[in-house]
C-alpha cells in the first residue's frame, strides 16, 4: 500500500461517524404505515409546506463533500481518460464535446417576397439536398421554414382584401 493511499483512508475515517449521523435521522421508520388517510381532506401535518428555497439534506451534505475533493476527482477522471479508460474518455468526451445538434448551413436561395417565389425556393431547397449540400433533416427544416413564411406572405396578402370587404359590409 502506498503512502497516498493510506493518506486517503485517514482522512475518510473522521468522516465516516459524521455520514452515519447526518444519515440516521433521513432513514425510513420501521413502525407499520397508517391505514387510510391519515389526514383530513384539505389539511396535512404540514399546511405550509416545504419551504421555499430549501434543499435536501443528503444533496446539501454530498455536496459539500464534492466540494473538497472536486479538483482531485476531476484530476483523477482526465488521468484515467489519457491512459485509455473507456468509461473515463466518454464521459469526459459527452461533458466536453456535446452533441452538435444544429449547423449552419449556406446554399443558394432566391428571394422570396411573394407566394409565387415559393416555387422557386423549393426547387433551391431540393436542388440543395440532391447535391449533398443539405442532409434530409436540414432539408426538412428548410421546408418547413418556407412553408410557414408563406404562410405569413399569404395572410399579409389577404389582410387588404379581407379589410376591404369588412369596409363594404358596413356601408
Amino acid at each position: 500500500m502506498s503512502d497516498k493511499e493510506g493518506d486517503e483512508t485517514d482522512t475518510l475515517t473522521p468522516l465516516a461517524p459524521a455520514i452515519e449521523e447526518t444519515l440516521a435521522p433521513m432513514a425510513p421508520t420501521t413502525g407499520e404505515k397508517p391505514r387510510g388517510r391519515p389526514f383530513e381532506p384539505g389539511v396535512s401535518g404540514n399546511p405550509r409546506g416545504r419551504p421555499k428555497g430549501s434543499r435536501n439534506q443528503r444533496t446539501v451534505f454530498f455536496e459539500g463533500m464534492l466540494d473538497h475533493r472536486a479538483e482531485e476527482m476531476l484530476h483523477t477522471l482526465f488521468d484515467l481518460a489519457l491512459n485509455r479508460d473507456p468509461m473515463a474518455m466518454r464521459f469526459c468526451a459527452e461533458r466536453i464535446l456535446p452533441l452538435r445538434r444544429d449547423r449552419r448551413v449556406e446554399f443558394d436561395l432566391p428571394e422570396i417576397a411573394t407566394t409565387d417565389d415559393g416555387v422557386k425556393a423549393s426547387a433551391a431547397i431540393m436542388h440543395a439536398f440532391a447535391a449533398g449540400e443539405l442532409s434530409p433533416n436540414e432539408a426538412t427544416t428548410a421546408m418547413r421554414l418556407l412553408q410557414a413564411h408563406l404562410g405569413v406572405l399569404e395572410q399579409a396578402k389577404l389582410e387588404p382584401r379581407v379589410s376591404a370587404l369588412e369596409e363594404k359590409l358596413r356601408e
